[in-house]
């Protein structure tokens, strides 16, 4: 161990080219020694980053700094497994996409490290090379397989169709042998369509199992009135393929749904046929090095909301637009922009007592939400509907700002303390006021505390990749 200038001691590494690979124990006590206070819960991919950063932030100017250009920390042995993985996701870079209003690729990358770390072998079947040869050098690519089929022409659904039928005989194209398939389950434009429903029935007649991630449950059936025929919703092949062809896709995969498994029972009586599998966003800590934040003890907000408006002027309507002047909310958002196109009315009407800053960088909400005390957490109707948890749960409790959910969110009163959950505008008004002026230092802290380890125990590639590993029986 060597001290650098009173800094926290660290592990020097042997003078060769082999990355800094310590195991998670060690990792943890590096992390504990950098001052992060949660080092015992941070899943492998985050104790990657925080030393990656923090040795490279304390070393740069010392002659250390070569030797920690690549740091990996390593699994426990005895959950190392080799298989083949087909990589249907697009994002392959190296670091999270925070120039945009959601992040992007904090999902993929540390999925896609677990896996790696795990001893995993990927063949990438996306559609962007590019990013793919950005991120890792021993990725098989298999991408240029979607070059073999013809360009889209009208109609669509007859190019789609000739896709699918004639993929392998007349263009020779070829998909990996893989042991699973990992990928998006998005409607979107004709090819991404086009490229879920080949890739889905392709391994779906191998008995290859194929996990589906539906980031913005649009894919499934929501409520009771939906009609969503061939069990899923997805446009393009309605004609395409048979009814048993349908269920062959369907009873060879598996939905990713961003839902508590102790509220999933809604969802599944909706959809009967579909496995789901509850399977959280992954976050990083190093984002805004968010990582290191502290409960502010004199917040400049009581209440705040980051976000856009879709699909959410009602709840906003019912809870924001009446709080009081003591309890004004502040907002930043891209999207509560007081336009008028796509609505019914401008959103001046639901203003109230809000005080509007306007767009926010991606990069800096975690730090906004330093600056506050509480948030309440609206959603689309359709997530209440379902108990689906947004990323926003992770963002406002890693800000270290009290997240506050509406009961109505279907389940949430099975997994997230009663203190956290508000009924209506009055019981709002009463959270607010108690976090802010009535609560006790030290409970605040024990609050914040119960939220982390919601977070910690929810949020963690380790524990997605376990469940995949589960299901296949590994």
């Amino acid at each position: 161990m060597k001290h650098i200038k009173g800094k926290p001691a660290i592990v020097r590494p042997n003078r060769q080219l082999t990355p800094f690979c310590p195991d998670i124990p060690l990792a943890r006590e590096i992390v504990k020694a950098f001052g992060y206070s949660d080092y015992a819960f941070y899943d492998r991919y985050n104790l990657e980053r925080i030393i990656q950063s923090q040795l490279h932030l304390r070393l740069k100017e010392h002659e250390e700094y070569n030797y920690f250009k690549e740091i990996r920390v390593l699994p426990d042995p005895k959950h190392m497994v080799g298989l083949k993985v087909g990589w249907g996701f697009n994002y392959c870079l190296d670091d999270p996409v925070i120039a945009r209003n959601v992040t992007e690729n904090v999902l993929e990358v540390p999925i896609l490290k677990e896996f790696l770390a795990r001893g995993c072998k990927i063949k990438f079947i996306g559609g962007s090379p590019n990013k793919f040869r950005k991120f890792h050098d021993n990725m098989e690519d298999h991408s240029y397989e979607w070059k073999k089929l013809p360009p889209q022409y009208n109609p669509t659904a007859s190019w789609m169709e000739d896709c699918i039928t004639n993929y392998e005989d007349r263009d020779e194209m070829k998909l990996p042998d893989v042991d699973f398939v990992i990928m998006n389950a998005f409607p979107s434009f004709p090819f991404p369509n086009m490229r879920f429903y080949l890739v889905c029935l392709h391994y779906a007649e191998k008995g290859i199992p194929v996990f589906l991630w539906d980031p913005e449950l649009r894919t499934l059936k929501t409520k009771e009135t939906d009609n969503v025929p061939k069990y899923f919703r997805y446009s393009g092949a309605d004609k395409i393929f048979s009814k048993k062809q349908f269920r062959q896709i369907v009873d060879n995969s598996y939905w990713l749904l961003q839902i508590h498994h102790k509220s999933m029972d809604y969802i599944k009586k909706l959809n009967p046929r579909i496995r789901m599998i509850s399977f959280f966003p992954l976050y990083d800590i190093m984002l805004a090095d968010a990582g290191l934040l502290d409960i502010h003890r004199e917040p400049k907000y009581r209440i705040m909301y980051i976000g856009n408006d879709s699909e959410r002027r009602a709840t906003f309507k019912r809870f924001f637009t009446p709080l009081s002047k003591k309890n004004k909310l502040h907002l930043w958002g891209g999207g509560m922009s007081r336009r008028v196109e796509g609505y019914k009315d401008n959103f001046d009407q639901y203003m109230g007592n809000t005080k509007l800053h306007g767009k926010i960088d991606q990069a800096d909400v975690w730090l906004k939400y330093n600056l506050a005390r509480t948030c309440l957490s609206i959603a689309r109707q359709r997530y209440y509907d379902t108990g689906w948890i947004v990323h926003r749960f992770f963002e406002v409790i890693l800000g270290r700002c009290i997240l506050l959910v509406p009961r109505e969110m279907y389940g949430v009163d099975r997994y997230f303390k009663k203190a956290f959950i508000v009924d209506d505008i009055a019981h709002l008004e009463n959270r607010i006021n108690f976090f802010n002026d009535t609560i006790k230092w030290e409970r605040l802290e024990y609050a914040h505390d119960i939220q982390k380890k919601f977070v910690f125990d929810n949020f963690s590639s380790e524990h997605c990749v376990e469940k995949i590993f589960r299901v296949l029986g590994v």
